[in-house]
C-alpha cells in the first residue's frame, strides 16, 4: 500500500511532463507552418 501511495505522484508528474512534451511540439509544429 505504502509503494502505492509513493507512486501515484510521480505517475502524475510523468503524465504532466508528456502533456507538456505534446503541447511544446503542437506549439514548434504550428510556429513553423505559420513560418512558412
Amino acid at each position: 500500500m505504502e509503494s502505492i501511495i509513493l507512486n501515484l505522484p510521480s505517475a502524475n508528474l510523468l503524465h504532466f511532463i508528456v502533456i507538456g512534451v505534446i503541447v511544446g511540439f503542437c506549439g514548434l509544429f504550428l510556429d513553423y507552418c505559420t513560418f512558412r
